[in-house]
Formats: structure tokens, C-alpha cells, sequence
């Protein structure tokens, strides 16, 4: 369509840079450039069809305000000095066992017969 109809639209922006038409949007100039008979009424009609095609593919990104305001963040973490991460460390490769079945018995004194 935009092959079909760009020469149209060079007509428009001659019409446009001669001073015929004066609107900046596309489907006021169709308007005046009709009025000032740069184009037909079928050529209108074209170039009308063409903007509102182009008007709804364009149209696909709207979205509405809310979806566009900024959202509350969670707060972040703070962040940890030198003494609580070591604690925070500690506390996450101990193990939670008894300190007197960590201890190693001595070994006790056993008496070798000998003969």
C-alpha cells in the first residue's frame, strides 16, 4: 500500500511546499489538498483508507496511563558489614552438633600380655 500511495503523498508535500495546503497532519491535508483539487475525490478516499490503516497498525502500541506509571519497588536488602556477614557465614556452614561428641577420646591404655 505505501508503493501504491506514495505518489499521492509526493503530491501532498509539493502542494504543502507550495503553500496550498497548510495542515501538518495527513488527514487534514487530504482534506485541503481535495479542496484545492491537488487530487481527486477517489484519490482521497485512497490516501483516507491508506492514513487509517496506518493509524491502527501505529495504534497496536498504546497502552493504557496506569500501565505506563512507575510502580513501588520492594526496598532493598541493606547491606551487610564485615561482622555479620562473617556471622551470617559461620552460621550457614555450622553444623548443629554437640561439642562433646565432636571430641576426640583419648586413646586408652591397654596392657599387651607378654609372654
Amino acid at each position: 500500500l505505501a508503493r501504491e500511495n506514495a505518489p499521492l503523498e509526493r503530491r501532498l508535500r509539493q502542494a504543502q511546499k507550495e503553500g496550498l495546503i497548510k495542515a501538518e497532519y495527513l488527514g487534514l491535508q487530504i482534506e485541503e489538498a481535495e479542496k484545492a483539487q491537488v487530487i481527486s475525490k477517489a484519490e482521497a478516499r485512497t490516501l483516507r483508507d491508506y492514513n487509517e490503516k496506518v493509524l491502527s497498525l501505529l495504534g497496536v502500541d498504546d497502552f493504557a496511563p496506569e500501565e505506563l506509571a512507575r510502580k513501588p519497588q520492594a526496598p532493598a536488602p541493606k547491606p551487610e558489614t564485615p561482622k555479620t556477614a562473617k556471622k551470617a557465614k559461620k552460621a550457614a556452614g555450622k553444623k548443629p552438633a554437640k561439642r562433646a561428641a565432636s571430641r576426640k577420646k583419648p586413646a586408652s591404655k591397654t596392657k599387651t600380655k607378654t609372654s
